[in-house]
């Protein structure tokens, strides 16, 4: 979490370290927001191990690479939350500035999303073979299963 804080603050942006329960709740937020599809399909979040390959195996529709990146420049400022794959390092950040920042070289596994959770970015320590990946809230509806 080192390096994401240093890189962050080095390019002017205001980083605040999250809590472990509040970095959880955004967590379950995000999940809840973005990978109902997974969970339908595996009873669970994660896939294959990861939460990022939701987005790699195409469960979850999102763009990629350098169109991803565009849409994520474009994205209007507002604060984010930086949340880690492994909580290992630490559990995440909140982030005031603009540009979004392009965690890319950091080789991480890293979830970007503002606190309206209306789009996430994926950075994944693949790139740029996968990711990142960018989507919207509204990509990610999930229809209600019908009652038997």
């Amino acid at each position: 979490m080192a390096n994401l804080i240093a890189t962050l603050q080095a390019r002017g942006l205001v980083v605040d370290a999250l809590a472990r329960p509040e970095a959880r709740r955004i967590f379950e937020l995000w999940c809840d927001t973005f990978l109902q599809g997974v969970q339908q399909r595996t009873r669970q979040f994660r896939h294959r191990g990861l939460h990022w390959h939701a987005f790699s195996d195409g469960i979850v529709a999102a763009v990629e690479r350098e169109e991803a990146l565009d849409r994520y420049r474009r994205t209007a400022a507002e604060p984010v939350w930086i949340l880690p794959e492994s909580w290992a390092r630490g559990c995440g950040v909140r982030c005031v500035g603009s540009p979004p920042p392009d965690l890319t070289l950091l080789r991480e596994d890293l979830y970007v999303m503002p606190e309206s959770m209306a789009w996430t970015m994926v950075f994944t320590h693949e790139q740029p073979d996968h990711g990142p990946y960018l989507t919207r809230r509204e990509w990610c509806r999930v229809e209600p299963r019908p009652a038997p």
